[in-house]
């Protein structure tokens, strides 16, 4: 599906909605790349029972990412906004995710472009599920992490 113009990230799940066949959907920013077990992700989303889950890593510096704080059952508490102050460790949004059919219908009838402004700091506390680990991880969204983007492919390859 191509869009008419750039919708965002909601935008897109919302024009797209009626061509998802499968209960949940795997959704992946095109602009990040996580060394993760997807199956792992998929089985905990599943045991979780949430209606959506975000594939988190913790990295070593989350200031120039949105950062996640979630509970002891990996369920999200609240997003913290991009900090460049911020020099600390933090659980970071590794741009997969998974979506049952009530959380794809919810985004549907939603507005606004951010799925993670608009959709996700919207809902409830507790109510989207994460599943975490330490990952390789690039989000490629800046000129000099795009520059680092072939060695970490090295490294895992």
């Amino acid at each position: 599906i191509i869009e008419p113009q750039p919708m965002g990230t909601a935008g897109a799940l919302r024009l797209a909605r009626d061509h998802f066949k499968s209960n949940p959907v795997m959704v992946m920013n095109g602009d990040s790349f996580v060394d993760a077990n997807l199956c792992d992700f998929l089985n905990n989303h599943i045991a979780s029972e949430a209606e959506g889950s975000l594939l988190c890593t913790k990295v070593d510096d989350a200031g120039r990412y949105g950062r996640i704080d979630c509970d002891e059952d990996g369920r999200i508490i609240r997003f913290v906004e991009k900090d460049p102050d911020f020099h600390g460790e933090g659980l970071v949004n590794a741009g997969i995710y998974l979506f049952n059919t009530a959380m794809l219908d919810y985004i549907a009838l939603s507005f606004g472009a951010s799925l993670e402004h608009d959709i996700f700091e919207k809902l409830p506390e507790r109510h989207l599920n994460t599943y975490a680990g330490t990952f390789t991880f690039i989000d490629i969204g800046t000129p000099e992490s795009l520059a680092l983007a072939p060695e970490v492919f090295r490294r895992i390859s």
